[in-house]
């Protein structure tokens, strides 16, 4: 009888729908004609932005011959299985096709790819490094690129020394609506005016718990210090007449403190996280109706800072003429 032949058939390969991507774009070079320019970035981030859910998108230089081309990892609203049915997916939305440049498109399985490669572009210090979320600031900034009033002039110059001293937390008070200071939070939120020059990210402390704000605060410190440790942190605390984020006041002065000492540590949905800051790298601004209450808290631990009323011809809201 003869014998049954075995035949070795090769492996299927993963065909199965993913989301995740990482992608290399370089210029294209055929025979002795000159490389091809790349695509612009503002080009391809507009596609990347009604493409994908997120996108980490970056500048580099290739370590062999120094030449600039672009690296992306994303998360793509539709699934697809092939990097061809990628790119194909990406052309109704403009991308250039591969003559103009080379796309070279793997599977990133790993749903923290993304973060590890912000991560790592943070940690080399590459400028040349876009979210998402970055681009949508970008047209935000425009409504905030104003000059500073006085008042926020005031709270500009005091933010800047609070990063100079030791566990001093800066308080801003007034009693009046429109002089300006929300404003500037918000500019501040979008990396503007001292947050550029001092290189500081700035987190408004949610309205929750005491325990979900300890674990939210130890949270951004124990990532952001693992992605650079000379990452500075400013905490906002914006306080009003009908605020009720922390029924127990003495609780949110002692969370001030926790911030400008450095040092964290809580227990919240049973995890445990611990967490000592460099020096002065965390700090606190304070936006509040009325004075501090310096009985809870020592009196030389509070930076205070009194806004001034605009003119009498320029009406605020809020403000009788």
């Amino acid at each position: 009888m003869a014998k049954k032949l075995n035949k070795v058939l090769p492996k299927k390969q993963n065909l199965n729908p993913v989301i995740f991507w990482s992608c290399t774009i370089s210029k294209v070079q055929v025979g002795d004609k000159p490389e091809l320019e790349l695509p612009k970035v503002e080009e391809l981030i507009k596609i990347l932005q009604f493409a994908c859910d997120d996108f980490v998108f970056a500048i580099e230089e290739g370590t062999n011959l120094g030449k600039t081309h672009y690296q992306c990892f994303f998360k793509s609203k539709k699934r697809v299985k092939t990097g061809i049915a990628l790119l194909r997916y990406f052309e109704t939305f403009g991308l250039p096709p591969e003559t103009f440049c080379q796309y070279q498109v793997s599977k990133a399985h790993d749903p923290r790819s993304l973060e590890i490669y912000a991560q790592k572009t943070l940690r080399e210090g590459n400028e040349n490094v876009y979210r998402k979320d970055d681009y949508r600031n970008l047209r935000l900034k425009k409504d905030y690129d104003f000059p500073l009033n006085e008042n926020q002039l005031l709270i500009d110059q005091a933010v800047k020394d609070s990063f100079q001293q030791d566990r001093m937390i800066t308080y801003v008070c007034d009693q009046f609506s429109g002089l300006g200071k929300t404003t500037y939070i918000k500019s501040l939120c979008l990396n503007m005016h001292a947050a550029k020059e001092c290189g500081f990210k700035t987190w408004l402390v949610p309205d929750s718990s005491l325990a979900s704000i300890y674990y939210f605060i130890c949270k951004i410190v124990s990532d952001g210090l693992v992605a650079n440790l000379n990452q500075k942190f400013l905490f906002v605390f914006n306080f009003n007449y009908s605020d009720t984020r922390l029924s127990d006041v003495t609780q949110s002065y002692q969370l001030m403190e926790s911030i400008v000492d450095g040092i964290f540590f809580t227990s919240f949905a049973g995890k445990c996280l611990q967490v000592i800051a460099p020096r002065c790298s965390c700090q606190v601004l304070v936006l509040a109706n009325e004075t501090p209450k310096y009985s809870l808290i020592r009196v030389n631990r509070f930076k205070v800072i009194n806004l001034k009323l605009p003119p009498k011809n320029v009406k605020v809201p809020g403000v009788p003429l």
